[in-house]
C-alpha cells in the first residue's frame, strides 16, 4: 500500500498568489531603487557641501600621529560641527565623524565619491524596508505599499539626504523615525514589551540626532494609539517621561560629558534664550499662513508637482483637510474604526509636522517661507514619510468604501492607484534632478563637482602610488561664467519663466561676492579623500592667472600662496534645523 501525501489545492493556490505578489513587489521596488542608485553614482548629480570640509580637516589634522580612537573621540569636540550654536545633535556629530573617517577607506578601496558614506548606505537600505513593513503591519495591501514606497524612494525629501552629502542629521532622523514606526506598529500587533521598548529607544535616540526628531515623538504617538492613547498606565507614564529624561540629559549629563572629554569645553544648549522665544510666533497669524504654505508645498513636492502658487497650494491643502474630512464620514464613529482613525491621525501628523518645521525655520529667519523647505530639499525632508503614510491610508480607506458599496471597483481603484504611483515616481525623479542641480550649483559656485572629480580621477594613479613625503600636483579650473550658464539653464527647467523670481536665484546672485565654496575647498576635497597625501593644488582663474595652494598632509588649514581667503557669508542655503 502506497501512501501519497498531497497538499490541498487551496494551499498551492495561496502559495502561488504569495509568490506572484512577492515578484510584483520586488519588480515595483527594483525599478526606482536602481534608478536612484544610477543617479547616486553620477558625479553630475552627487555632490558634497563645503561645510563638510571643516570637520574633515579637523578630524584628519594629524593622520600619522593619531589612532582611530583619537579621531573617534573628536565627535565630542562640538565646535568642529556647530561652532556658532549649541545644538543638541551629538549623534549627528558621531555619525559625521564615522563618515569622515570612512571616506578615505572608501576612496582607497573603491573610488572617491562625495556622498557614499556608511550612514547614507544604511539609510538608503534600511529606511524604505522599515517603512514597507510598517505599512504592511498597518493593514496596507502589498501592491499599495510597494507603489507608495516607489513614490517615497523617488521623492526629493529622501533623495536629498542621500545624493548630496550635507550633514548626517537628516539621515538619522529618517532612520530613527522609520525604526520607531516599525517597532510601534509591531507593538500594536503583539503588545510585546520588547517592541514597546524598541520604539521608545528609537524615539529617544532621535532626540539627539536633529530637532525634527523631537516632532517624531508626537507623530508616532498619534499614528499608533496603543503606545499612549489606549495603553496601560505604566506605558503612558513611561512614554510621557521621555521629554523630561531628554531635558535632564542636556542640562546635566551632556555638559559634564563635554567638559570632561571635549577639548572645546563647556556646552550649554539651554543658554540660548532665543530657542524658547520662538514660541511667541505661535500667536502670530502670519505664522500659520506660512505654515499652511509649507504644508501645501510638502504635499505638492511629494507627488512630483513643482508648480507652487496660490492655486496649486490651495488645492493641495483642501485635498489634505477637506478630502480627509469627507473620506472619514460619518464623523461620529470615525475614531472607532481603525482605518478611518489612521487616516485622520496621518493627516493631523502632516499638519503638525508642517507647523513644527515652520517654527524651526523661523528661529533664524522669521516671517519667511523656506525656499529649500518648500521643496523638502534636506529641510523638512523627513515629513515626506508622513505624506506617504497619509496617501497609504487614503488608498486603504478608498478600498474600504469600495468593499462596502461597490466591490467591483476594487480592481479599478488598484489599477488607478498603480498608474498614479508610476506617474508620480517619474515626476519625482525629474523634479529632484532639476532642484538638485539648482541647489548644487548654488553651493559649489564657481566650481563644478563633476569637473573637480574628473581631475581627481585623472590623477588617481599618481595619488594612490604617492610615496611618503611626495607632493602630488593637481590642477582645477574655476569657471564662474560656466556655472552661471548652467544655473540659468537648470533654473529655467525647474521654474520656467519665473526662474529669476525666486529665492534660489536671489541667493545664487547674493553668493557671487562671497561663494560658499572658496579656492581652499578643492584642496580640502582632496584632503577629505586622501588625508595621508600632500597636495600642491593649482587653480586656473578666468583671468588666466593661477592660484597655488599647498595642502600638506593632515594640515588643519590650507596655506594659500596667492589671494587672501575671502570671508564667508553665513550659508544662506542652510538656515535652520527643520
Amino acid at each position: 500500500m502506497t501512501l501519497e501525501l498531497t497538499r490541498p489545492r487551496r494551499w498551492i493556490a495561496l502559495e502561488s498568489l504569495h509568490l506572484r505578489r512577492a515578484v510584483l513587489v520586488a519588480f515595483v521596488l527594483a525599478i526606482p531603487s536602481l534608478y536612484a542608485l544610477h543617479l547616486w553614482l553620477d558625479f553630475r548629480v552627487a555632490w558634497v557641501h563645503a561645510e563638510a570640509f571643516a570637520s574633515s580637516s579637523y578630524i584628519w589634522n594629524s593622520p600619522l600621529n593619531e589612532s582611530f580612537t583619537d579621531r573617534l573621540r573628536k565627535a565630542l569636540d562640538w565646535k568642529a560641527f556647530d561652532p556658532n550654536v549649541n545644538r543638541v545633535r551629538p549623534l549627528n556629530d558621531l555619525a559625521d565623524t564615522i563618515d569622515t573617517i570612512s571616506r578615505p577607506l572608501l576612496a582607497e578601496f573603491f573610488e572617491p565619491h562625495p556622498s557614499m558614506t556608511p550612514t547614507a548606505i544604511v539609510t538608503a537600505i534600511v529606511v524604505p524596508w522599515l517603512l514597507f513593513l510598517y505599512l504592511r503591519m498597518a493593514g496596507v495591501e502589498e501592491p499599495h505599499a510597494a507603489g507608495l514606497l516607489a513614490v517615497f524612494i523617488s521623492s526629493i525629501g529622501f533623495l536629498s539626504v542621500l545624493i548630496p552629502s550635507i550633514h548626517p542629521a537628516k539621515k538619522l532622523t529618517f532612520l530613527f523615525l522609520a525604526l520607531a514606526l516599525y517597532f510601534g506598529q509591531r507593538h500594536a500587533r503583539t503588545n510585546g514589551v520588547g517592541a514597546y521598548v524598541g520604539c521608545l529607544v528609537c524615539l529617544w535616540l532621535g532626540f539627539f540626532a536633529d530637532e525634527m526628531g523631537l516632532a517624531a515623538y508626537a507623530f508616532v504617538a498619534l499614528l499608533i494609539p496603543s503606545l499612549v492613547l489606549i495603553a496601560p498606565t505604566w506605558k503612558r507614564v513611561t512614554y510621557l517621561l521621555l521629554p523630561f529624561v531628554f531635558l535632564v540629559i542636556i542640562k546635566w549629563l551632556l555638559p559634564w560629558l563635554y567638559v570632561t572629554f571635549s577639548v572645546h569645553g563647556a556646552w550649554d544648549a539651554l543658554a540660548d534664550a532665543k530657542k524658547f522665544e520662538i514660541a511667541r510666533y505661535l500667536l502670530e497669524p502670519n505664522f500659520y499662513r506660512v505654515g499652511a504654505i509649507h504644508i501645501a508645498t510638502l504635499l505638492l513636492t511629494t507627488v512630483g508637482v513643482g508648480a507652487h502658487d496660490p492655486v496649486t497650494e490651495g488645492v493641495a491643502f483642501a485635498a489634505l483637510v477637506g478630502g480627509t474630512a469627507l473620506m472619514v464620514r460619518p464623523w461620529r464613529t470615525s475614531l472607532r474604526d481603525p482605518v478611518r482613525y489612521r487616516l485622520v491621525a496621518s493627516a493631523l501628523a502632516v499638519i503638525a509636522g508642517g507647523v513644527w518645521a515652520t517654527l524651526l525655520d523661523w528661529y533664524p529667519f522669521p516671517e519667511e517661507v523656506s525656499y529649500l523647505g518648500a521643496f523638502t530639499f534636506y529641510y523638512h525632508s523627513s515629513l515626506n514619510v508622513l505624506v506617504v503614510i497619509w496617501l497609504a491610508f487614503v488608498w486603504q480607506r478608498a478600498f474600504q468604501l469600495a468593499s462596502g458599496r461597490l466591490p467591483q471597483l476594487r480592481q479599478g481603484i488598484l489599477a488607478a492607484g498603480a498608474v498614479v504611483c508610476g506617474v508620480i515616481t517619474i515626476a519625482n525623479f525629474q523634479l529632484f534632478q532639476n532642484i538638485n542641480e539648482v541647489v548644487q550649483l548654488l553651493h559649489t559656485y564657481p566650481y563644478s563637482t563633476a569637473e573637480l572629480h574628473a581631475q581627481i580621477f585623472a590623477n588617481l594613479p599618481q595619488i594612490r602610488s604617492a610615496s611618503p613625503g611626495e607632493v602630488v600636483q593637481v590642477k582645477f579650473v574655476k569657471d564662474p561664467a560656466g556655472i552661471d550658464q548652467s544655473f540659468a539653464a537648470a533654473a529655467r527647467t525647474a521654474f520656467g519663466s519665473d526662474w529669476q523670481d525666486n529665492d534660489f536665484y536671489r541667493t545664487f546672485t547674493a553668493l557671487h561676492a562671497t561663494p560658499i565654496m572658496t579656492d581652499d575647498d578643492p584642496g580640502a576635497l582632496l584632503h577629505a579623500y586622501y588625508p595621508y597625501v600632500s597636495f600642491s593644488v593649482e587653480i586656473d582663474l578666468p583671468s588666466g592667472e593661477r592660484v597655488k595652494v599647498y595642502r600638506p598632509m593632515g594640515a588643519p588649514e590650507p596655506l594659500e600662496s596667492r589671494l587672501p581667503k575671502a570671508p564667508r557669508l553665513p550659508d544662506l542655503a542652510a538656515p535652520s534645523g527643520a
